[in-house]
């Protein structure tokens, strides 16, 4: 399986660091008790969906190829 990167523009998006004004915006609103517990109950249905380490990479490799292929955004493979 190929492994594929995000183009440059799209990578150093992701990359880059926060503000002090963007990270005190961000931490302004914690999370909630309730985003906590439905997370955990999202966690506790996926592992108990795909139980073992294979299953769950399996997932991953198939939900990872439909984002891609819904995808937008310039991908592009490694250079050989």
């Amino acid at each position: 399986m190929k492994r594929q990167t995000l183009d440059p523009e799209i990578e150093a998006l992701h990359n880059r660091q926060l503000t002090a004004e963007e990270l005190a915006a961000f931490l302004a609103n914690p999370v909630t008790d309730a985003e906590v517990a439905s997370t955990l109950e999202l966690v506790d249905w996926f592992v108990r969906r795909y139980p073992t380490a294979r299953a769950r990479f399996a997932y991953n490799r198939r939900a990872y190829a439909r984002a891609v292929a819904r995808s937008t955004l310039p991908l592009r493979t490694p250079a050989r």
